[in-house]
């Protein structure tokens, strides 16, 4: 792969369908299905937060919880963007 003439996508695509890698994508106040789909990003794979010390906080958690799924589990658990303590509506009000 050449990778000065290849897209973001394309280069996620091999590195996912080559070596296995697992992607997650966290955008800040904007449609993360819809930008990380640009990547070839899967919808469950990507979760949005909101642009603030509290949504950064909540940013990390989610990136935390799907790295330790992968660990100990070897998978993304279906529910890494939710935060532990369920307060996912926090920054939204």
């Amino acid at each position: 792969m050449d990778a000065g003439r290849t897209t973001v996508r394309e280069r996620i695509e091999h590195l996912r369908d080559k070596y296995g890698w697992v992607f997650v994508f966290l955008a800040a106040n904007q449609d993360a299905v819809v930008a990380g789909g640009r990547m070839g990003i899967a919808p469950d794979r990507a979760a949005p937060f909101v642009a603030s010390p509290d949504g950064l906080q909540r940013a990390f958690n989610m990136q935390c919880a799907a790295v330790a799924s992968m660990r100990a589990e070897g998978a993304l658990a279906a529910d890494w963007s939710r935060e532990p303590d369920g307060d996912e509506d926090k920054d939204e009000a």
